[in-house]
């Protein structure tokens, strides 16, 4: 079985939807998937083929306009169109057209996994920030996909309120690998190497710096908690650059807060070492940054928007908060802060419902999931079945 990843940006990106299709594929080619992602390139110089963790990685060369860019994407996947039997599209964008015209024409089975829910799902996104009349033609055309991957309850919604075959879904969450715990010791040396006084509790949180992630949210709730409580650190790993108004807010308070930017290779030492993770997200799929969170045993403060909830159980492996509300995020941080036995007791659960979201089970069920479309196709279009 060959399928192609298509995803508007990868490695060195460290995106939620990136890291999930590097981890996949990787995954895939354990169980014997012949797998090959095609990405925009970072750069001229990692333009081409290359290797990224065992994983085929072809960069294009970036173009403008995006009605060129998409333009460009159907020619390199109409090139393609013998190579593979699958092709996997990740979100919604400059790539989406082509490929889908592409396995129209060639009857290859198509599905997409959208990233997004909410004010920030992927269709709403390109119907309202999209050029027109491109952006029309590929809210029309995901309509021949044949399948759609929700990785969440939210996401599922937004597919049925957009319009799109119900029948057409499969729910396929995000994977993850289970990180182990350090001892005492071991994490302490790591937290004095990051330059994290022994006596604070560490708050660590993982992701880009869009406004979409609520990091300006997070700021107003930190500075509510280091008048309260001195003995709170932030850790925030993620982002290309601080823009002014953070590195004013870090600056302020660099006493209580650290930052790491773009983390291409992962972030498992700094979840190893924190005490909690928090996630101020105002729109989300499922996020990657917490099932990491959570399969390394941390109590987690998230917001209530996308599969958030789905994960936290509030008060029992973490705590729930409303989304853009600082104060509630205060004192959702002031409580865990003080609070040692109620950490120790939601680290215990942290991770206990996990099974269905290891990475090895995700990847198994694409298998099925490409292995049924395949056939579907083959019955639908008298094709000769694959071998598998």
């Amino acid at each position: 079985m060959k399928v192609l990843m298509l995803i508007p940006d990868f490695y060195p990106s460290t995106g939620g939807a990136e890291m999930q299709c590097l981890k996949l594929s990787e995954e895939l080619i354990k169980q014997g998937v012949t797998v090959k992602v095609l990405t925009r390139s970072p750069d001229a110089d990692v333009a081409g083929i290359h290797q990224v963790h065992g994983v085929p990685v072809e960069y294009l060369k970036k173009i403008r306009p995006f009605e060129l860019a998409v333009i460009k994407w159907f020619i390199q996947v109409w090139k393609r169109r013998h190579e593979f039997d699958v092709f996997h599209l990740h979100m919604v964008n400059e790539h989406t057209l082509g490929a889908l015209i592409v396995a129209s024409l060639v009857k290859k089975p198509v599905i997409i996994k959208f990233a997004n829910s909410g004010s920030y799902f992927d269709v709403r996104r390109i119907l309202e920030f999209g050029r027109k009349p491109t952006n029309i033609l590929i809210a029309k055309h995901l309509r021949n996909v044949d399948r759609f991957v929700s990785i969440s309850r939210s996401v599922t919604k937004d597919i049925v309120d957009y319009g799109y075959d119900v029948n057409k879904i499969e729910i396929i969450p995000n994977g993850v690998e289970k990180i182990t715990r350090l001892d005492f010791e071991k994490k302490q040396n790591i937290r004095r190497d990051l330059g994290i006084p022994d006596n604070m509790v560490l708050f660590l949180r993982v992701g880009s710096l869009l406004p979409k992630k609520g990091f300006s949210f997070l700021c107003e709730s930190w500075a509510r908690v280091v008048e309260k409580n001195k003995d709170c650190f932030l850790l925030s790993v993620g982002g290309l650059e601080l823009p002014d108004e953070i590195n004013t807010f870090r600056k302020k308070y660099r006493k209580n807060t650290a930052f790491v930017l773009n983390q291409p290779d992962g972030v498992k030492k700094y979840l190893q070492v924190a005490d909690v993770f928090i996630l101020p997200s105002l729109a989300e799929g499922l996020s990657n940054a917490l099932l990491e969170a959570l399969s390394a045993g941390l109590p987690s403060i998230v917001t209530n928007v996308g599969g958030n909830s789905e994960l936290v159980e509030n008060g029992v492996n973490g705590l729930v908060v409303d989304p853009g509300d600082p104060e509630e995020l205060a004192n959702a941080i002031l409580d865990l802060a003080v609070n040692l036995e109620k950490r120790k007791q939601m680290a215990v659960v942290a991770n206990r419902n996990l099974d269905n979201y290891s990475i090895k089970v995700v990847a198994n069920r694409y298998c099925q999931l490409y292995a049924k479309l395949l056939e579907e196709k083959s019955c639908k279009h008298g094709m000769v079945k694959l071998d598998r």
